[in-house]
């Protein structure tokens, strides 16, 4: 079983609005962004991304979530394959790093303590 901690450190470190914007033409409105949504066809902008609470909603097919459920429901992969597609990125050299280091670098942390 994949820790929360785990889970909550990747969303924190994967802005919503980047990442959907690699799939998805978005245009930011205020505070939003709004795109054609990927999940059904249609001619007017319905999907809209929240980068203040990091979720998206669609208000035509009533898909929504956070970075993980996107990129989990665009590329029809399972939770697991989906929080693997999408890594955790260091913040300063933005290199992917496993979930195996991160568990070593949270034991480290409690060590040094």
């Amino acid at each position: 079983m994949i820790p929360q901690e785990y889970i909550q450190e990747v969303v924190r470190r994967n802005d919503i609005e980047e990442v959907i914007g690699q799939y998805v033409q978005l245009r930011r409105r205020g505070r939003t962004a709004t795109g054609l949504c990927p999940f059904h066809n249609e001619k007017t902008p319905s999907f809209v991304v929240y980068p203040d609470t990091q979720s998206f909603y669609c208000f035509g097919c009533g898909a929504a979530g956070d970075v993980i459920n996107f990129v989990r429901k665009y590329n029809n992969l399972g939770y697991v394959e989906a929080l693997s597609l999408i890594h955790i990125s260091e913040p300063t050299r933005r290199t992917p790093i496993s979930y195996a280091v991160f568990c070593l670098k949270k034991k480290k942390k409690r060590t040094s303590h």
